[in-house]
């Protein structure tokens, strides 16, 4: 049984395992520090960073995948412990396996075994600590006491937690009396302490040797004592007073591990303390139990992994509450056997109930695209170029892929610390820079201009097999074939025999047996539903196949106007020749969509984005003490600031002659806030721009105008938390139109936020996709050339009246008669070189319902003036 509690839980996590880098918290150190015995924050961890080192070198899948297997596999050996703690404390076996699965499908301890991370092996070890320790309680024999012994001085090198099992330790060993002390086990005792302790010279060792990944080093032993009692953390030890203790973090560690039972196994594990209070057995596990906790309690920290090593403790107890119940309601009724019966057989119930409750939140098995993408990015960096590392995560990932080779050889690549000062030294000495979207957000307000760089994704094959199993992939081709082969998604058959036609349209369910095709010379049209996608198993019963519930109908369709996927009457994919793709997660939520063009298989573009350095935006240093010209700034509509302390800040802005301005501010990134006051004044248009800072994150503000301004100057309102401030030009990261392109579409996500002025909200999720909502006079800012026309198609999601300006001379008008889509002209002699301003005004009566819309794309074409 108690393997079978170790595969069984093995099985669940390989089933959910995190396949590839990634992870929260500290999980991406973790998935290299062991391959290149590096140090880690304090305490070192020096017997995981061994174990792991070992365990990384087998040949299975990435260094990342193998690290995260080796807590799986701690975790297995974890439940295997927790089902022999239970039979040592007296439970039958079934009552135990159940005990050990209810542990292993709990919440926290379920995420802590799919991830690199200390938080099994601390459960191993305290788990075998106490079971070594009871079975020298049951059976003597010195070499069991010495074994427990070892097992706690080992512990010791991973997490100091285990220090909680002391006081119960000594007190269950000195009940039974002194005879068993004697000079050969004292000698024993102290040898393995001394080996415990003497991991940490790992640190030393490394420390001196230059090891890859030096977190913290120690160069003597008063260095590695600091290590060791983790002085970098102190303010984290001992970081609440009893008042605070008692009333917030108690409770939250309480319901917290209230969660990860259950409310059954909960009052379980409360029957099974009361009950064996007298029994020295139970004793040493609830007095170990208790001391960790106190451990854990004054800490501030990852209270979800601390817990970690508690659970092997708690659910043994659950067990013994099991049998109490069984026991109480044997002996208070004359079908009282049954009933003992039924409760017996009811304790699979926990480990069901968790596995049904926490299924969809421990499973990793699906996150492999950040992977995918950093692998791309590092192996694709150009010779000799420099990679800001913004935050934890990306320099952990640029160390893990270059520290394992796995983005390929090392071509003299080298990170940049988070510093604009950094980032322009870099470029005076010739080295291309390259940033995530956070950086390059960043250091915008510091005059840094960053644009989208180039990613070769996975060919479309490779990206439809990453796709999850349950995913609803529709498409349609119009004078195309299908760009893939689709038995990578199990469908090799999908399309029936027949030669290639003008228009195809197709629906599947990846990895089921589901799966529709229509095809003709004429218009073809797809219906996505329960009826149109039978599975073959299901046609002889005539059943439909079970779909999950979208957003709105869904519908593929092909013909000369071009191909297309709409979800609830909104085009989400659209080729005029090619293959538009829409995917769906199991759960029915749209998560990507695709334009493909006709022709050779293409790469798929990642969602996420590298950007490189590109040059320097126009900036001003206002002060408190005179205005300055921010004319030059305001030319791309807006500006983007900074602060560097907590506190607040206000800037004012006059633009002559601009009686009728509107501005809008937003915090793009940070904690803060931000407000803004457009008002009349005697020269023009008064802006009063405040900005918070609340939290140790720095914040990035935003000011965007109704258009851009060529003329304004600015200063600091006296008073505020600084004497002075610096705002930047926020210019695009991205190209709007391809070289030599004609067509190119402006999206609500992140990415876009400069193409929006004055009137719009932030990006905001929605089961169709992300959108913006506009109000009345909400301005769209298009980077445009003179001497072209342009063709507008606005896509919202539902039918508004709205009359279009472009550059302040109305162009055209949106019918809601006419449906959620609208198509303009934007004539060449209004358009100029440079940032236009295309406005749209509500023409709806605020009696008549709300004058704000939700934005969902605008797809823009061009053409020369000359063109016949």
């Amino acid at each position: 049984m108690m393997a079978a509690a170790a595969a069984a839980s093995l099985f669940l996590y390989a089933l959910t395992l995190q396949p590839d880098f990634g992870g929260p918290e500290d999980t991406p150190k973790f998935q290299f520090v062991g391959y290149v015995l590096g140090i880690p924050h304090p305490p070192g961890y020096p017997f995981y960073v061994l174990l792991s080192h070992l365990f990384v070198s087998l040949p299975i899948g990435t260094i990342a995948y193998r690290a995260n297997l080796f807590s799986a596999v701690m975790a297995a050996v974890a439940c295997a412990l927790a089902y022999s703690i239970a039979r040592q404390l007296g439970a039958r076996r079934w009552t135990a396996l159940c005990a050990a699965l209810g542990l292993a499908t709990g919440v926290s301890f379920w995420r802590s075994a799919v991830f690199a991370e200390v938080y099994s092996l601390a459960a191993v070890m305290a788990g075998l600590t106490v079971t070594l320790l009871l079975a020298w309680g049951a059976r003597n024999g010195t070499w069991r006491l010495v074994s427990a012994f070892g097992a706690f001085a080992f512990g010791l090198g991973n997490h100091l937690t285990i220090v909680g099992v002391v006081p119960a330790f000594a007190a269950y060993v000195l009940s039974r009396g002194r005879r068993i002390w004697s000079l050969r086990m004292v000698a024993a005792c102290t040898l393995l302490l001394a080996l415990g302790l003497a991991q940490y010279g790992l640190i030393l060792i490394r420390t001196r040797q230059g090891a890859p990944y030096i977190e913290v080093g120690a160069y003597s032993v008063r260095d590695l004592i600091g290590v060791v009692t983790a002085e970098r953390f102190a303010a984290q030890r001992f970081a609440f007073g009893p008042a605070e203790l008692l009333t917030d973090h108690l409770p939250a560690l309480a319901l917290l591990i209230a969660r990860e039972l259950g409310p059954v196994g909960t009052v379980l594990v409360l029957v099974g303390v009361i009950s064996g209070l007298r029994r020295a057995n139970e004793l040493l596990v609830v007095g170990a139990t208790a001391g960790m906790l106190m451990v854990v309690l004054n800490l501030s920290g990852d209270l979800k992994g601390f817990i970690t090593p508690l659970m092997v403790l708690l659910w043994p107890l659950a067990a013994v509450g099991v049998e109490t119940v069984a026991r109480y309601v044997r002996s208070i009724h004359r079908v009282g056997s049954a009933i003992a019966a039924l409760v017996l057989a009811g304790a699979a119930l926990l480990p069901v109930t968790n596995l049904v409750a926490n299924y969809r939140e421990a499973d990793q098995s699906g996150h492999t695209a950040d992977a995918r993408f950093l692998r791309a990015v590092f192996s694709q960096l150009p010779d000799g170029s420099r990679f800001v590392t913004e935050d934890y995560w990306s320099d952990m990932a640029w160390r893990y892929y270059r520290s394992t080779g796995e983005a390929g050889p090392d071509r003299g690549t080298s990170r940049l610390d988070f510093e604009a000062a950094a980032v322009r030294q870099a470029a005076a000495d010739r080295h291309r820079v390259f940033s995530f979207a956070f950086a390059s957000t960043f250091l915008a307000t510091e005059g840094l201009h960053f644009t989208r760089a180039a990613v070769e994704g996975p060919p479309v094959a490779q990206w439809l097999a990453s796709l999850p199993r349950g995913s609803v992939l529709v498409a349609a081709m119009a004078y195309a074939p299908s760009p893939a082969d689709l038995a990578v998604v199990g469908h090799a058959n999908a399309r029936a025999p027949g030669r290639l036609r003008s228009f195809e349209t197709f629906a599947l369910i990846v990895g089921e047996e589901a799966a529709a095709w229509r095809k003709a010379d004429d218009e073809v049209l797809l219906r996505v539903d329960a009826e149109s996608l039978p599975g073959p198993h299901a046609r002889p019963e005539g059943r439909a196949y079970a779909l999950p519930t979208f957003a709105g109908a869904i519908v593929a369709s092909a013909g000369a106007g071009g191909a297309r996927v709409i979800l609830d009457g909104r085009t989400v994919a659209r080729v005029e020749n090619g293959a538009a793709f829409a995917v769906f997660a199991p759960d029915g939520t749209l998560v990507r969509t695709l334009e493909l063009p006709p022709g050779e298989s293409p790469d798929v573009p990642f969602t996420q984005a590298l950007y490189e350095l590109a040059g320097e935006s126009r900036c001003a240093a206002l002060s408190a003490d005179r205005w300055t010209d921010i004319g030059p700034v305001l030319a791309s509509g807006g500006w983007v600031a900074t602060m560097s302390a907590v506190g607040s800040i206000v800037i004012e802005t006059v633009v002559p002659g601009a009686h009728d301005l509107r501005a809008r501010s937003t915090v793009l990134l940070g904690q803060a806030r931000t407000d803004v006051v457009v008002a009349p004044g005697p020269e023009g248009g008064l802006i009063t721009t405040q900005l918070i800072r609340e939290g140790e994150s720095r914040p990035v503000f935003r000011l965007a105008l109704d258009r851009p301004q060529v003329s304004a100057r600015a200063r600091v309102r006296p008073g505020g938390a600084a004497p002075s401030a610096t705002v930047c030009a926020f210019n695009a990261m991205r190209t709007l139109f391809e070289p030599d392109g004609t067509a190119a579409v402006i999206t609500p996500d992140f990415e876009s936020e400069p193409f929006f002025g004055a009137g719009w909200s932030g990006a905001q999720r929605s089961p169709t996709g992300p959108e913006r909502r506009g109000a009345d006079g909400a301005t769209l800012f298009i980077p445009l050339e003179r001497g072209r026309r342009y063709r507008l198609l606005l896509d919202v999601a539902e039918p508004v009246d709205l009359d279009v300006t472009l550059n302040g001379v109305r162009v055209g008008a949106c019918d809601a008669v006419a449906g959620p889509s609208c198509e303009l002209l934007l004539p060449a002699e209004t358009t100029q070189s440079g940032i236009n301003s295309v406005t749209l005004n509500v023409r709806r009566e605020p009696a008549g319902g709300s004058r704000v819309f939700r934005f969902r794309r605008a797809r823009i074409t061009s053409e020369s003036t000359d063109r016949r």
